[in-house]
């Protein structure tokens, strides 16, 4: 009975180990992703709804806790925190 419960606490972390691990990119996968740049006009509604300092501000924040995404997508993260506050 002891064996048996140590085997599937042990399945049951390798599992959760590579779920985790397998969401992550590796960091070749992180200079693979293409650095698709924001439109010009995302940029703009994004600047002149609170101003340049505090949209960089919004897109650092959209990067935090999200690696491996295009630029494009971190400003309109940024958008989305924006219309939240």
């Amino acid at each position: 009975m002891w064996l048996i419960t140590c085997l599937v606490v042990a399945a049951i972390l390798a599992v959760t180990y590579l779920r985790k691990r397998h969401k992550q990119p590796t960091p070749f996968q992180k200079l693979a992703l293409p650095r698709q740049e924001p439109s010009p006009q995302l940029k703009a509604k994004l600047i002149n709804a609170v101003g340049a300092e505090k949209a960089e501000e919004l897109v650092a924040r959209a990067r935090f806790g999200d690696p491996g995404k295009t630029e494009a997508y971190y400003w309109w993260k940024a958008v989305k925190l924006n219309r939240r506050e």
